[in-house]
């Protein structure tokens, strides 16, 4: 399959918050510090029940990426169109794999949030754009909720620098050729995937969680 390697990226990721339970941290520490200041009297199991349905959101949304990934491939290959379709896989991938991106992937799973924001708005822009030329969405799902989960966790230069790269990605003469190539199918080109049901995007708005309180909290020692 075409995106493995992101499947591999986002495995070892989480095998590695398992042996080391980062990211898990940070949310536990969010979830004390938000009772804390509102009088809640959640209990510690609560406060983890919800710690892990967070991380689990996570996982779903970083998952759907390589499934997009494939599905579109794929409809391209079926259509016979893969040589139009391949550029805009291609720079999807390339930041996705980039270590050393906006947040490094040496963040983790945190580290790969920044990529998941990247491709899936670069997926989406592209679908809308199809839609404003032929009446039909590229993919037959609103990524708009993921990327609306996910965006609050970059701030300031980070945000900044994310929107950029998606801009710049979709002026490369490659992605442009690829977006006039869809157009201009004599049929209606769009994925239908049964498996792009989004889950979970409510629960991952539960706390606040940034690059900045990781590096904080890994300054101070409380994220191992």
């Amino acid at each position: 399959m075409l995106a493995d390697s992101i499947r591999a990226q986002i495995q070892n990721a989480w095998n590695e918050e398992q042996r080391r339970d980062t990211f898990a941290a940070l949310i536990r520490s969010q979830l004390a510090r938000r009772a804390e200041a509102s009088g809640e009297s959640s209990s510690p199991q609560d406060r983890e029940q919800a710690a892990q349905s967070i991380l689990e959101s996570w996982r779903v949304q970083l998952e759907q990426v390589p499934v997009f990934i494939d599905a579109l491939a794929e409809t391209a290959a079926d259509a016979r169109v893969a040589s139009v379709v391949t550029p805009i896989l291609e720079a999807v991938q390339e930041y996705f794999l980039d270590p050393d991106d906006v947040v490094p992937d040496s963040h983790g799973i945190l580290g790969l949030l920044d990529d998941m924001y990247l491709a899936l708005s670069l997926l989406q822009a592209v679908s809308e754009q199809y839609r404003e030329f032929t009446g039909h969405a590229l993919l037959d799902v609103d990524l708009t909720p993921s990327i609306e989960a996910v965006r609050p966790l970059f701030q300031g230069k980070r945000i900044a620098a994310l929107d950029a790269r998606i801009q710049a990605a979709l002026c490369q003469p490659t992605m442009l050729s690829s977006l006039q190539g869809l157009r201009s199918l004599d049929q209606p080109f769009a994925v239908k995937n049964s498996e792009s049901e989004q889950h979970h995007v409510a629960d991952t708005m539960q706390t606040h969680i940034s690059i900045d309180n990781l590096q904080r909290a890994s300054a101070a020692g409380r994220v191992r």
